[in-house]
């Protein structure tokens, strides 16, 4: 009986860890569109946002690899930014922050956060 609680934690606990991870990688999106005045070419793969690329542990297994941050879109004035769950994640739903400072996530849909869904 308290193993589904158990495993119900430790989601949350990964879950916040991405939230907190795309929280990181929304910031360097706005320093980008400070040095740049655009978010356009805004990538998780440039030097100052390597870190957020494909979260996984500290110790960079892929086999522990939980969520992988994506930018789905990044225009001149808007972005976003989204962490699809994987591994032993899936199932647990997606999770997007936008320029705008909405915050998404859709339990029901590892590849999108839709709008109107529960926000975190």
């Amino acid at each position: 009986m308290a193993y589904p609680s158990y495993t119900s934690h430790v989601n949350k606990t990964y879950r916040a860890d991405a939230q907190a991870d795309l929280l990181a990688a929304a910031q360097a999106a706005e320093r980008f569109y400070t040095a740049n005045f655009t978010y356009s070419g805004f990538s998780l793969g440039t030097a100052a946002t390597d870190e957020y690329v494909n979260w996984s542990p500290s110790d960079g297994s892929s086999a522990k690899k939980r969520y992988t941050l994506t930018v789905v879109t990044a225009t001149a004035n808007t972005y976003t930014l989204r962490a699809i769950p994987t591994g032993g994640q899936t199932g647990d739903g997606a999770i997007e922050v936008d320029a705008d400072g909405s915050r998404r996530w859709n339990p029901a849909n590892d590849s999108t956060a839709a709008a109107g869904q529960t926000y975190w």
